[in-house]
């Protein structure tokens, strides 16, 4: 690949990549992942990442992310054949309204999903279900 074909980006610290990658404004994520017993323990957080910052994704139809796919949130790639990879790419960077479409619908997976402000009710209701369950545990 030439050259002027290609950016590197090197190590910054943790607490900067959200920054950073948000003002690098990239058009389309590339998530492969073999399906493998060791990748399906692996969590989203890729995809998370990318779809909070609306862009979409092309991702491997794989756990940790086949459970957050729906037709309209991302091109998700089942088997990872190569064809398919090359064919969702190319619909991502020739149909830039379903980039946004893709993008927005994914964003709103993460917010019911994954925002703090709709899901620590459900960490609440837990913790209390621990307590009721098991009162000197949580004294420690």
């Amino acid at each position: 690949m030439p050259i002027d074909r290609w950016e590197h980006h090197g190590w910054i610290d943790t607490h900067a990549y959200p920054y950073k990658t948000s003002i690098l404004d990239p058009d389309i994520a590339l998530i492969p992942l073999e399906d493998t017993e060791f990748n399906k323990c692996k969590s989203n957080i890729k995809w998370v990442e990318m779809s909070a910052i609306n862009v979409p994704c092309v991702t491997s139809l794989v756990s940790p992310y086949k459970e957050y796919e729906t037709e309209d949130n991302g091109v998700f790639i089942e088997g990872n054949n190569k064809d398919a990879w090359i064919d969702g790419i190319s619909y991502l960077i020739d149909n830039p309204d379903k980039r946004i479409e893709f993008a927005k619908a994914a964003k709103q997976t993460v917010k019911d999903n994954f925002d703090i402000k709709t899901q620590f009710p459900k960490w609440v209701k837990a913790y209390k279900n621990i307590e009721d369950k098991n009162p000197i545990m949580l004294q420690l």
